[in-house]
């Protein structure tokens, strides 16, 4: 009404006073036909419009007000009109920074082909796969990024560019490729940056052929780690064996097949580990290992070997097994178990749990023998022997009587010996007597 009516002055302050951006960008557009650009620009800056900013700003030739609109906006539509219009004036830099900016980097990317830009280019295609987009067309822009990808590696590759070559080529999903130009140009250190990026979801081929590349090199490590990466374990240990690589706990983790392989594999390569980790004085590790295989003696072994007594009496109890109970027992008496009075309780616990009472008897009896010898307490002596001989009669093995004849002679004698020393204050005569018997019985003929 106003409009028709002309009444221009009370129109302008109706726009301005409802603020209403249709309304806005109307009265833009208006005062744009008439000439009016400074009002025109105000009302496009009011209705929040930086496409139509840009849009009058690049028709007035002001460029520098038009990139300072989409900085400040990092309005996507309006970057790409910019870039077109900065295309168009032959302001290639700036148009192809833009056609980034609008996330357009299909006509970055071609500007910059035509003009030889090629590290704007390359970071144009690296970008191209970074944007996020609405879901339903996340398909369809991924497979537009990687065709651009591929589109601009085989570019470099044709002008011998190859590291560009090969990022974009990995970048794209294109492994096997990037590493054929890698191998056939010997970019070692652009290989190695690819081989450090593969996973377990990578080909299989492909590692093994990195893998054969680093072993011709002589990088025996890295050839390794793809190995155990591509899946090949038992060609992984021999490289170890071969070139005494230690093996690590991480490494030995990775090469244990997984609960899907037959049993037969799984307990082959697991013992192969433990047997390479003893070898190289992993002891802990290779008891791991021989545990997960089965192996609980050798498991042990290892672990003795180690030293570590706290884990052998904890393996010895969680085990279970006779034979373990007493290979424990055998080493806890190398230690200096009898001032340690929880040594020689388990070394007790692991005799008996192992029914092994030869051996739990013959243990009271170095008892015995050090109550003697250090601490002349005959009296602890004397019942150490009669524990050990409780526990040998009920051993079922053949020369058990030599034995128990044994530790009987010696309670005896013991016995004998601590009656003499109750006699020396009273009857001095009688404990001589005693003792002389005791010493002619020492020397006579067994």
């Amino acid at each position: 009404m106003l409009y028709e009516a002309q009444h221009l002055s009370e129109l302008a302050s109706y726009v301005k006073d409802m603020q209403d951006p249709e309304l806005l960008r109307w009265w833009g557009k208006y005062n744009e036909s008439l000439g009016h650009f400074d009002t025109a620009l105000q009302s496009y800056q009011q209705a929040n419009d930086p496409v139509a900013l840009v849009r009058l700003h690049c028709q007035q030739e002001d460029f520098l007000a038009a990139c300072a609109v989409v900085e400040q906006s990092d309005n996507a539509a309006a970057a790409f009109m910019l870039a077109r219009q900065l295309e168009a004036t032959e302001q290639v830099a700036e148009a192809v920074h833009y056609f980034g900016k609008a996330g357009r980097n299909n006509h970055g990317v071609r500007l910059a082909k035509q003009h030889g830009m090629d590290d704007e280019l390359l970071d144009l295609a690296l970008k191209a796969g970074l944007h996020t987009p609405h879901p339903l067309w996340m398909l369809v822009l991924m497979q537009s990024s990687a065709l651009l990808m591929l589109d601009t590696a085989e570019y470099f590759e044709q002008r011998r560019e190859l590291d560009k070559a090969v990022l974009l080529y990995q970048k794209a999903g294109k492994e096997r490729r990037a590493l054929e130009l890698c191998f056939s140009a010997n970019l070692v250190e652009t290989l190695a940056s690819i081989a450090g990026s593969l996973t377990a979801k990578s080909d299989p081929a492909v590692m093994a052929r990195c893998a054969d590349f680093f072993l011709e090199r002589g990088e025996q490590e890295k050839g390794v780690q793809l190995l155990i990466q591509a899946c090949q374990p038992s060609r992984a240990l021999d490289l170890c064996q071969q070139h005494n690589i230690t093996i690590t706990e991480s490494m030995a983790e990775s090469l244990t097949p997984g609960k899907d392989a037959s049993a037969k594999e799984r307990e082959g390569l697991l013992k192969r580990i433990a047997k390479l980790a003893k070898q190289q004085g992993s002891f802990q590790l290779a008891c791991k290992k021989y545990t997960q295989a089965g192996e609980k003696v050798k498991a042990l072994k290892c672990l003795i070997r180690s030293g570590n007594t706290d884990k052998i009496i904890f393996f010895a109890g969680v085990s279970r097994n006779a034979e373990i109970y007493t290979l424990a027992a055998n080493y806890l008496q190398t230690l200096d178990w009898h001032s340690r009075p929880d040594l020689t309780q388990s070394i007790v616990t692991c005799y008996t749990k192992a029914k092994a009472w030869d051996s739990l008897a013959m243990f009271y009896e170095a008892c015995a023998q050090i109550e003697i010898d250090e601490l002349r307490d005959y009296q602890k002596a004397l019942q150490a022997l009669q524990e050990g001989l409780k526990h040998v009669v009920k051993s079922q093995k053949a020369g058990k009587q030599t034995l128990i004849d044994s530790l009987t002679r010696r309670i005896a004698a013991t016995s004998a010996f601590l009656q003499a020393q109750q006699l020396f204050g009273n009857d001095a005569a009688s404990a001589v007597q005693i003792c002389n018997g005791l010493i002619v019985e020492v020397h006579a003929p067994s």
